[in-house]
């Protein structure tokens, strides 16, 4: 995958910065999962252009206590998942 993902920091407190950069134009989904395998958010959905994007996540601001999640991004047909875990 040529795109650049980051997710940081993670372990997080109030939030975690979700950062990637595209190279062209791509159709993407951006979906965050608990730890038994339920989708809670969809961070972003649909065509972007090339170029970077920053979007924020926070468990507690959606109404989720700590623990662990999966960010999981799908780019042109091409996944990628990334653990994250929210402390108090």
């Amino acid at each position: 995958m040529s795109e650049q993902i980051k997710v940081y920091p993670n372990p997080f407190y109030s939030y975690a910065n979700i950062e990637f950069t595209l190279s062209k134009q791509s159709n993407v989904l951006i979906e965050v999962y608990n730890v038994v395998g339920e989708k809670i958010n969809v961070i972003t959905k649909g065509i972007q252009m090339s170029g970077s994007y920053k979007y924020k996540f926070s468990a507690n601001e959606l109404g989720y206590s700590e623990g662990i999640y999966y960010i999981k991004f799908f780019i042109n047909g091409t996944s990628f998942t990334e653990k994250l875990v929210q402390l108090h």
